[in-house]
């Protein structure tokens, strides 16, 4: 004998349902939890943003401090890549010289998306 159909369906609607519940209660924390730092948020961003925009014009400074421009690129790498590995790395996995302090690590990575995005725009100025 075979099953009544509606009860897959039913099953599904359950699951369905459940998955939708909690992308929602995900997507609430996320937003109430920028809502709570957005103005130190948007200040990173539009810092890192500046700073990528003007890196052109402070980089004749920068080549009187460092005589090779390969420390310049290697700081600016690293710092990308130490962000990078605090910011997306799982927590349990943090190497010894990351420190465990979560909100400076966000406001670290806005600085650098600012940065990248800074870069990336004035990238379309030169190439222009």
């Amino acid at each position: 004998m075979k099953p009544f159909a509606g009860a897959y369906s039913m099953k599904l609607n359950r699951r369905l349902f459940g998955l939708l519940a909690s992308g929602r209660f995900e997507f609430e924390r996320k937003v109430n939890g920028l809502n709570k730092f957005l103005s130190i948020t948007l200040f990173c961003f539009f810092l890192g943003f500046i700073v990528g925009n003007v890196f052109g014009t402070f980089l004749s400074g920068l080549r009187q401090v460092f005589h090779w421009d390969g420390f310049i690129i290697l700081s600016l790498l690293g710092f990308i890549e130490i962000t990078n590995y605090a910011s997306y790395d799982p927590k349990g996995k943090r190497a010894f010289f990351i420190s465990r302090n979560e909100f400076a690590w966000k406001m670290c990575n806005f600085l650098k998306i600012g940065l990248l995005f800074g870069f990336f725009i004035d990238a379309f100025k030169v190439g222009s």
